[in-house]
């Protein structure tokens, strides 16, 4: 049962739950009032804002997961987008590399960077007489007239030389000397992995004496020891230790300059 009170009349009434918020009149003072609710309307309806609010909630708690996923995915697409481009540009650097080194024994027409500014066209010999009077070194960036990327001169040892400890003192105002420069020749990794995929430790030799020592010592024995079969493991070793170790002198050789 109901009970209220008349709003006019102030009579304490008493009805069915099944006229919960609907409209009855008053017996005393015939006013149409609306019942109130029952208990049970009163939990449906709390049960029913208790929904309510938990679907907000939900609802929040997708909207930041689908927010959370999007910004995901756009710092995925960001980086794939940025590696994208590493790799083409080293595609191109490569690419740039090759054709430079194509027909090496016909002079190409080059263009060189120094002091910040590109210098070019110019003949080969010219560049390579830049170099020769220490100039331009092994980490110089130049390219060839067709060629659309810098390498740096360290990547072409087929193409030209650098004078080993070749150095020049440049005149400075006042009678005094600018700074003598030493440049040291550079290693091709490319070179140091031809050497060890064909010689195994003993093409080592070329990057790094130690290291071509270390891998001949565990190398024969483990060759014998193994009937060959040790080389499988000690042959990839040797190709990776000498592509590092030309990688790390020339790093070395560009810090020192």
């Amino acid at each position: 049962m109901i009970m209220y009170t008349c709003p006019r009349c102030k009579t304490l009434l008493e009805t069915d739950d099944a006229l919960g918020m609907k409209d009855e009149a008053c017996p005393l003072c015939k006013k149409t009032n609306r019942v109130p609710p029952s208990k049970a309307q009163k939990q449906l309806q709390k049960d029913k804002d208790r929904a309510v609010e938990e679907l907000k909630k939900s609802q929040a708690r997708q909207l930041a997961e689908l927010q959370r996923l999007a910004e995901t995915t756009r710092r995925a697409e960001a980086e794939c987008l940025q590696k994208q481009q590493e790799t083409e540009k080293q595609q191109q650097y490569f690419a740039a590399i090759q054709q430079a080194k194509a027909n090496p024994g016909t002079p190409k027409v080059w263009y060189c960077q120094q002091n910040g500014q590109e210098r070019g066209p110019m003949q080969e010999a010219l560049l390579q007489k830049w170099i020769d009077d220490g100039q331009l070194g092994p980490d110089a960036r130049v390219r060839t007239k067709e060629g659309n990327a810098w390498i740096q001169l360290r990547d072409i040892p087929e193409r030209f030389h650098v004078p080993v400890h070749k150095t020049k003192t440049f005149p400075m105002s006042h009678g005094q000397q600018g700074q003598v420069v030493a440049v040291r020749p550079v290693k091709s990794a490319g070179i140091s992995i031809i050497l060890t995929v064909f010689l195994g430790p003993l093409g080592m030799f070329y990057s790094t004496i130690t290291g071509a020592i270390i891998m001949t010592i565990v190398s024969l024995p483990l060759a014998v020891v193994t009937f060959g079969l040790g080389l499988i493991v000690t042959w990839p070793i040797c190709i990776i230790w000498g592509a590092l170790a030309a990688s790390s002198y020339n790093k070395k050789v560009a810090r020192a300059s």
